[in-house]
């Protein structure tokens, strides 16, 4: 072989490269999706868009920055009055299981024993 049919061997190959390289470069980021897989069940939901703001009805409708402070102050005061409400209950129900325990066992109980209970209590 010569360098004329080495030449000629290679011209076919590089007019390849260069129609593959003109393809890619018209669309290079061109995404291939086949038709087939492609449905109206397969598209997610669209995305929220957090950099315009809400419109005008949506942002007169929000509360305030104090109005959600003041929320939040009743908030917790709820919860401490629901705890403090609690302890009030779990102690009244300490109290009565005592003065059923007392009543139940209470003619067991010494003349000294009652009476020391009775200023005990």
């Amino acid at each position: 072989m010569d360098n004329n049919d080495l030449a000629t061997n290679d011209r076919p190959q590089q007019e390849n490269l260069q129609q593959n390289n003109e393809v890619t470069q018209a669309a290079p980021h061109a995404p291939l999706i086949p038709m087939t897989s492609y449905s109206t069940d397969d598209i997610p939901p669209p995305k929220a868009d957090f950099s315009a703001p809400p419109p005008y009805e949506a942002a007169t409708k929000l509360p305030t920055y104090e109005e959600v402070q003041r929320e939040k102050h009743l908030e917790g005061q709820s919860v401490l009055q629901n705890t403090r409400v609690s302890l009030c209950l779990i102690i009244c129900i300490r109290a009565i299981l005592q003065y059923l325990s007392i009543k139940r066992g209470w003619r067991m109980l010494t003349a000294s024993h009652q009476e020391r209970l009775l200023f005990f209590y």
